[in-house]
């Protein structure tokens, strides 16, 4: 199939037509191409002009004149990116809710345990749990440390107070093996 030409004036020509710009030119070509390719009766596409050619699939007779005329439906291409995006999801999704392994269940279980000890030892009114912390798997036990000024209680005035914590809990029994709260040592 022959391509579109610029003359010195900056006109395209395709086939017997002038054109503005190259794409014009183009479409004219894909379009006159669209009526060189015809199907015979018993199925098969046909290029006129180019004989002894036949081809099962329009597609394929478009493809030997060097140009798609039809758009490509290619189903492959439409569903990777969704495919690909979900997969993502799901990859990100498990990395961050913990599910990676049964030892996680475990850990949970345990800062949530030192949580309600914590806050159990406020000398007045109800407290807040401390909020998470990332905790660490030692030989033995978890361990989860709070900072200063991560948590606070409230004193007898109802001021909140600073307040740190070191919890551990052995990992064979489950139970809060040494818990310190503020520099008071609540287990030992």
């Amino acid at each position: 199939m022959e391509e579109p030409r610029q003359d010195e004036n900056g006109i395209w020509h395709a086939g017997d037509g002038a054109f503005a710009t190259k794409e014009q030119a183009e479409d004219y070509l894909i379009k006159s191409s669209e009526k060189l390719i015809s199907r015979r009766n018993d199925g098969l596409w046909v290029i006129r002009g180019i004989d002894g050619h036949t081809f099962s699939r329009k597609a394929d007779a478009e493809a030997y004149l060097g140009r798609s005329t039809t758009p490509k439906n290619n189903l492959w291409a439409s569903v990777f990116p969704l495919l690909l995006v979900g997969v993502l999801g799901v990859s990100v999704a498990y990395l961050f809710t913990g599910k990676r392994n049964g030892g996680d269940k475990a850990k949970m279980d345990a800062l949530f345990l030192c949580q309600k000890s914590i806050a159990a030892t406020a000398a007045y009114g109800k407290q807040n749990l401390p909020g998470y912390s990332e905790g660490q798997e030692g030989a033995e036990a978890w361990q989860f440390l709070w900072p200063h000024g991560t948590f606070y209680f409230k004193n007898a005035f109802g001021v909140d107070v600073p307040q740190s914590a070191k919890c551990q809990v052995d990992l064979q029994t489950g139970r809060i093996s040494y818990l310190l709260v503020s520099d008071r040592e609540i287990i030992k």
